[in-house]
């Protein structure tokens, strides 16, 4: 997923757009078979948890890393109020992967429902990506 999100799409997007985002460093959680969060810094990158709803969700173990994002925040979006979290593609509702996993396990990766609430599933479901990045 960080390949084809940072590569594929990346290099598919228009240069003048590429010309203008700027790095990010993010803090993704580990799964059981790791004791640390992952680091690193990327053009484009999935969101977390906390990012889009401004609170902890189940196991999460880089919930204390980050904060809501202000888009999210501005559109009221929390864990009781998540409409504002639905991505729409031509015409359709879709799931959309997360970049944060359970810490319970070692498979499991949280994903945005077509309602706007959490889930957690296989890491190979096949489910859409809605990547996040800052201009500057």
């Amino acid at each position: 997923m960080y390949s084809f999100v940072n590569i594929d799409i990346y290099n598919a997007l228009p240069s003048y757009l590429q010309n203008i985002i700027i790095n990010t460093y993010t803090i993704s959680g580990h799964g059981s078979d790791n004791s640390s969060n992952f680091t690193s810094t990327n053009k484009l990158y999935l969101l977390s948890t906390k990012e889009v709803w401004g609170s902890s969700i189940g196991s999460d173990s880089a919930t204390d890393s980050t904060k809501q994002l202000d888009y999210y925040k501005n559109n009221g979006v929390t864990m009781d109020s998540y409409s504002g979290v639905v991505k729409n593609y031509q015409g359709s509702l879709n799931d959309w992967w997360l970049r944060s996993t359970t810490s319970n396990d070692f498979f499991n990766f949280y994903f945005v429902g077509t309602s706007g609430y959490w889930y957690n599933n296989l890491a190979d479901s096949i489910l859409g990506v809605a990547p996040a990045f800052r201009i500057g």
